[in-house]
Order: structure tokens, then C-alpha cells, then sequence
């Protein structure tokens, strides 16, 4: 079932895919600098960071291929339903953890009740999900899409996040993001 999911992220769109990866590797990085050092629980940020737009290989691709800003009410209802068909599609799969579906239902929830689908407040949303939560978005700035067609810096997303959106993201997780970014991301240190 795993190898059918991840073909039907690539079959969604290269862009999901790429993004999907980097949420997955972003997450755990996010917790690590969290103290979070559990193995299954770093397991389970990548594989619901991977995850986590599973739902929206069910978006209609003229959807996904136009510029947010041109989305008619209802392509934005059309793809603010992608957490609760990445939910519905985990959920009938044998095996798959609660937490993962957890993660893929609540990665557009924010810490004020501002995200969707279900508007929920940061004590609402699953830990690990507020994890991802904040993966997403600094990764959906720091790559370019159809989208996002001019990526930021790793910093720059950072004060994006936190000026521009009023840091809408649970504190620990965010100021996590902060270090790991202010400490350097991997790759800089291997270059």
C-alpha cells in the first residue's frame, strides 16, 4: 500500500512530490531541535510529512495548475478538502498509524484557529501534526511552484512566517524552525 501512495503523489504532480519530500525531511529536523530524539516518533514526522498531501492527488489538475490567486470559491473548497481526502484514503488502508493520519488530516490547522478544515486551536491539533504544520509552509515558500513561482531564502521564509502571517504556528515548533534555520541546515555544513 505504501508503494501505491507514494505513486499516487507522483502521479499527482512532480511539484507535490518534491514538496512532499522536503515536509518529510524537514519535520523531523523541526523536532530534533525540539529535544524530540524518539525514533519511531522521527519515523513517523517523515512518513507523515510525505504523506501529508496524499488527498491531493484527488484535486482536478486544472485546479492545482492555476495561480492561487485566480482559484474560483469553489477550486479553494476543491482544495481545501485535500486534508480530508488524504485522511479518508489513509483510513482505509490496513496498518497505517493513527498519528500518520493525524498529521495528513491537521497540516493546515494553525495554533489560532485560522486553518482548515476544521479550524482547530493549537491544543486541538495532534503534536505531531503541529510539527508538520510548520514543515509545510516554510517548505511551500522555499520552493518554487506554480504557486510560488519566486522562492525564498530559508530565512527569509522564516520572517515571512513570523512578520508577514503573524506566526499563526504552535510557538515550540515555530522557534524550532528558528534554530534550525539560525543554526544552518545540513546541507550548508556538508558544502
Amino acid at each position: 500500500p505504501l508503494a501505491n501512495l507514494l505513486e499516487g503523489l507522483q502521479k499527482s504532480s512532480e511539484e507535490t512530490l518534491r514538496h512532499s519530500v522536503a515536509v518529510g525531511f524537514v519535520a523531523p529536523m523541526i523536532a530534533r531541535k525540539m529535544n524530540w530524539t524518539r525514533k519511531e516518533t522521527l519515523e513517523k514526522l517523515s512518513l507523515g510529512g510525505l504523506l501529508h498531501d496524499i488527498g491531493e492527488k484527488e484535486l482536478r489538475p486544472e485546479t492545482k495548475s492555476k495561480p492561487r490567486a485566480e482559484w474560483t470559491f469553489e477550486e479553494v473548497k476543491e482544495y481545501e478538502s485535500h486534508p480530508y481526502r488524504g485522511m479518508m484514503i489513509l483510513a482505509s488502508l490496513k496498518n497505517i498509524p493513527e498519528d500518520i493520519i493525524a498529521m495528513v488530516y491537521e497540516h493546515h490547522e494553525n495554533s489560532m484557529g485560522q486553518g482548515f478544515p476544521r479550524k482547530l486551536w493549537d491544543s486541538k491539533v495532534h503534536p505531531l501534526a503541529r510539527v508538520v504544520a510548520v514543515a509545510n509552509t516554510f517548505c511551500e515558500l522555499i520552493l518554487a511552484s506554480n504557486l510560488n513561482p519566486v522562492p525564498l531564502s530559508p530565512e527569509d521564509a522564516v520572517n515571512h512566517i513570523e512578520k508577514l502571517m503573524g506566526q499563526p504556528f504552535n510557538k515550540e515548533a515555530f522557534n524550532a524552525l528558528k534554530k534550525l534555520i539560525h543554526d544552518g541546515l545540513p546541507h550548508k555544513k556538508i558544502a
